[in-house]
């Protein structure tokens, strides 16, 4: 688990040395999150739990990441059950 207590260097040291590629997040430690990961180029993935429909999701085109909302991801598993 990657704890916001930790601080940036130590979140983006375990995701680069665990080969993290997903992330799961509370949508309050979102920008943390984004600003702890910028460098870990091995991340693709980050899905934010805890936000409603009309939480705006930060915007990801640039970043080597994509960000979507957990019903989302539930909603792409559903829609591609294979």
């Amino acid at each position: 688990p990657l704890y916001d207590t930790l601080g940036p260097d130590s979140v983006q040291y375990i995701c680069s040395h665990a080969e993290v590629r997903a992330v799961f997040c509370s949508h309050k430690v979102l920008d943390n999150l984004m600003a702890s990961i910028q460098d870990s180029d091995g991340i693709q993935l980050v899905v934010v739990f805890g936000a409603g429909q009309a939480f705006d999701l930060p915007d990801s085109s640039g970043k080597h990441f994509k960000i979507i909302k957990f019903q989302d991801l539930l909603r792409v598993g559903q829609e591609n059950p294979k």
